[in-house]
């Protein structure tokens, strides 16, 4: 089984001074598991959650971006009928971005 994942973030930003930034933000993550075998089963499962990420201005023109969030399921579904959620466990993900321009 893999996944096909969609994230919806609002992300706030604090400048600190510098050219740096604290990002926090809410996150809404869709994860949809469509499995291999005959009977074509999919499991949709939505987590919502929060994210926190620092603006780290490199050089003049690049910023890097390091992103840490979390997520905690709210809605399980198995071929489109409800189930309990909390057996789904915690979503954890780490990233980075990198920004080009002024």
């Amino acid at each position: 089984m893999n996944p096909c994942t969609s994230y919806l973030s609002l992300l706030i930003g604090h400048n600190i001074g510098g050219g740096y930034q604290v990002v926090l933000g809410p996150k809404l993550i869709d994860q949809l598991w469509l499995t291999a075998d005959d009977e074509g089963a999919t499991i949709n499962i939505v987590y919502t959650g929060r994210s926190l990420g620092f603006v780290w201005r490199a050089i003049d023109c690049v910023r890097l971006i390091p992103e840490i969030s979390f997520g905690v399921p709210v809605l399980r579904t198995s071929n489109g009928v409800g189930t309990d959620a909390s057996a789904s466990g915690l979503l954890f993900q780490a990233g980075m971005a990198i920004e080009f321009g002024q």
